[in-house]
């Protein structure tokens, strides 16, 4: 029972966001990741994947810098991005912590993302918003050790942001969690 609605789910995703998909080759829009390759985000520029953060001119842009908001501890990146949030000013920087994410799809949004119809202003999907599914792992180094790298949630739901552009720049709309 729980394969057939899982496997409904997928086949009402895919028909909804086939159009969407095609969207990919836009050059704002980014292409999934393949398998096994991911990005990296650190503290250091040199070894980070992306060279826009800070600079949210794609909707991928705008979500790397509301990653290294986090990793980095600048709230200056958040509020670029409008994403509504901080990091927290008593957690430490860990400079042997980084992120590393792929892109699992970017579509348009969809109705069975999980926004609450109640809501009002951004939360609510507009024509042109892009929704991204990320999936996340953070990696530390040990010293003497392998880096061990952990996914940041059990079962793996990605990471799903919906960003809108607003004047030249990309901003958050909507962060939430998929299900399954």
């Amino acid at each position: 029972m729980r394969f057939a609605l899982l496997a409904t789910y997928f086949l009402m995703l895919i028909a909804l966001a086939g159009p969407a998909m095609a969207q990919a080759s836009d050059s704002i829009v980014p292409p999934p990741d393949p398998p096994g390759v991911w990005r990296k985000l650190t503290h250091d520029p040199a070894t980070t994947t992306s060279k826009c953060i800070g600079k949210p001119m794609t909707p991928l842009c705008a979500i790397e810098t509301y990653m290294a908001c986090f990793l980095h501890r600048k709230p200056e990146l958040c509020d670029m991005v409008q994403a509504g949030v901080q990091p927290l000013a008593v957690v430490p920087k860990v400079p042997n912590l980084w992120e590393e994410y792929r892109v699992l799809y970017a579509r348009q949004p969809s109705p069975l993302d999980p926004v609450d119809p109640a809501t009002e202003g951004n939360m609510k999907p507009q024509p042109g918003d892009v929704v991204i599914g990320l999936l996340r792992r953070s990696c530390l180094e040990i010293p003497d050790r392998e880096p061990n790298c952990t996914l940041n949630v059990e079962n793996n739901p990605p990471h799903v942001h919906m960003l809108r552009k607003q004047g030249d720049l990309w901003v958050y709309a909507y962060r939430f969690r998929a299900r399954y």
